[in-house]
């Protein structure tokens, strides 16, 4: 059973997410006062949190988000209206774990719920060689095996993958990219190119078609993702 910290100061969307998720078999607890997070966390220790993006007293969920990740590594999901581009990769960047858009179903929230437990149970049981299709991943080791062949990573390389694979499937903006790879002083404009050299690099080193590619998929204007589902990949 998971605990979800609901953050938003619509009654009637609090109301109807904890019922659905309490007929799901899960806990929900709704505050509508973000600036409340902080102690709402510590007294009702929740296992994630949906996070509202904009509250009518202007509360940003974006800056709540960026000042949780001071002290909390809690999973967050950014719940909002908009489905900007723009405004996503803001989100990812203020340290949120996905984003998700209203109206949803209970179906999908509950879908991208599992995938961050998932990466969760993952690290806490150090697993550290993934199998996704034709690859071994080791999140330790500085490798990848296609079809048992295996291949060596330069550091860099290993890092961007890593990030991507861990992601399960979510798009990585650009500058979550940049901070892993380069840290967090990196010049987003100048080193973004270094991004797109890393995957051709890496691309090539997954025996990828560059033309069509099966793990690493570009997002338009976002970032990149890794494709969990390498079977499914449809040509085009």
């Amino acid at each position: 059973m998971t605990h979800l910290l609901i953050v938003d100061d619509e009654k009637h969307f609090r109301t109807m997410l904890s019922r659905a998720l309490k007929s799901q078999g899960h806990r929900a607890t709704g505050i509508d006062d973000a600036s409340a997070l902080a102690s709402a966390i510590a007294i009702h220790r929740p296992d994630i949190v949906l996070l509202d993006l904009l509250y009518e007293s202007g509360t940003s969920g974006l800056e709540m988000c960026k000042n949780l990740r001071i002290w909390s590594s809690i999973p967050v999901i950014i719940v909002s209206v908009s489905s900007d581009e723009a405004t996503k990769i803001a989100a990812l960047d203020a340290g949120a774990d996905d984003y998700i858009v209203k109206p949803f179903g209970i179906d999908e929230l509950l879908a991208r719920v599992h995938a961050i437990q998932r990466r969760l149970a993952r690290t806490v049981n150090n697993d550290t060689a993934l199998k996704i299709g034709d690859l071994v991943v080791d999140l330790e080791v500085p490798t990848v095996t296609v079809r048992g062949n295996a291949t060596h990573l330069t550091r860099n390389e290993h890092t961007l993958l890593k990030a991507l694979v861990v992601a399960e499937g979510q798009p990585v903006s650009y500058n979550a990219l940049l901070s892993h790879v380069y840290g967090r002083g990196a010049d987003k404009r100048g080193e973004r190119s270094s991004i797109r050299v890393l995957v051709k690099q890496l691309r090539r080193k997954l025996g990828e078609d560059f033309s069509n590619p099966n793990y690493l998929l570009t997002e338009a204007g976002v970032g990149y993702r890794f494709n969990m589902n390498p079977a499914m990949r449809v040509a085009g």
